[in-house]
């Protein structure tokens, strides 16, 4: 797809309020999907055991750690596109915040949040909302979470401001989030080494265990085959929200690791101690090519401060 098509879509979405409502119910519809394939997800819980014992989570950054490292004791926090409420929880059991409040657009979740937090007697109340029209009370919060759902917003500089005025002073914003290049339309240099790299790959390796097929090459995927809202405006994340707020702190992740890696190959490089040593080979590359400066990053966490 175009940059000039991708503006195109952007700017339907944002002009076009009977288009926008029908992308936002295939948005839902899509996501209903994908997690409730009982396929998928047993091989995403595989993949995610298998994660933590290659520590694919190595080189982030902890919320909570962050938080204490800049003399931050926030009270009250508000975690945004919320999910079933696993943000706020941990947060709490971190002992960061003493209180929350927590916003998605899907009422299933919300409920199923609202839910847990009254189980385990936790000081949380929810709210169902799109953050793309969101108006969040000002001077009310002293952090406001967002995890991975940035990507999906359409109207940032409205989120951004929203986010910028309801932080008490001192008040801080963590985001962490895909921010690579629009609609996953990756750049040519990145497309170039993943697929150099991927050809080196053994075909146990490069297989994706939900459809059993063999990722032969690295492409810029249609914008039919992906959610409406996926990616929709993620590579001016950070310019939107480095306007009205200063980075506290950050890292970066994702050269080209993401992009090899189908679903349920991590529980293959936990084969033996060679596929092991790829895969640390893999992370040391990825790692090189974001300090070398030769990739943009994809993923970024970090903690900032209004302007």
């Amino acid at each position: 797809m175009s940059s000039n098509s991708t503006d195109s879509l952007i700017s339907k979405l944002l002009n076009n309020a009977a288009f926008y409502k029908e992308q936002a119910n295939q948005e839902n519809e899509y996501w209903g999907k994908k997690f409730s394939n009982k396929k998928q997800i047993k091989i995403r819980q595989k993949d995610n055991l298998a994660g933590k014992e290659l520590r694919v989570a190595r080189d982030k950054m902890h919320f909570a750690g962050a938080i204490r490292r800049n003399d931050s004791a926030p009270e009250r926090g508000l975690s945004l596109a919320c999910g079933s409420g696993r943000a706020e929880r941990n947060a709490l059991a971190s002992g960061i915040c003493t209180s929350f409040h927590g916003v998605d657009v899907a009422e299933g979740a919300v409920e199923e949040a609202r839910k847990i937090a009254h189980k385990e007697k936790l000081d949380i109340t929810y709210t169902v909302d799109d953050l793309n029209s969101i108006e969040l009370e000002p001077n009310s919060y002293d952090v406001v979470i967002t995890q991975n759902c940035l990507h999906h917003v359409l109207q940032l500089e409205h989120l951004a401001e929203q986010i910028h005025g309801t932080l008490r002073p001192g008040g801080v914003l963590w985001i962490q989030d895909y921010v690579g290049e629009t609609q996953l339309q990756y750049s040519d240099k990145r497309l170039e080494i993943a697929n150099t790299v991927l050809q080196l790959l053994p075909e146990k390796l490069r297989t994706n265990r939900a459809t059993s097929n063999i990722q032969k090459s690295i492409k810029r995927p249609e914008i039919d085959n992906i959610s409406p809202f996926e990616a929709i405006r993620s590579a001016e994340i950070m310019p939107v929200f480095l306007k009205r707020f200063d980075i506290l702190e950050k890292r970066e992740t994702g050269g080209i690791m993401r992009l090899l890696l189908p679903l349920g190959a991590k529980t293959d490089y936990l084969e033996n101690d060679d596929t092991r040593a790829i895969y640390e080979l893999l992370h040391y590359l990825d790692r090189m090519l974001l300090t070398e400066g030769v990739l943009e990053p994809m993923g970024i966490q970090c903690l900032l401060r209004p302007k």
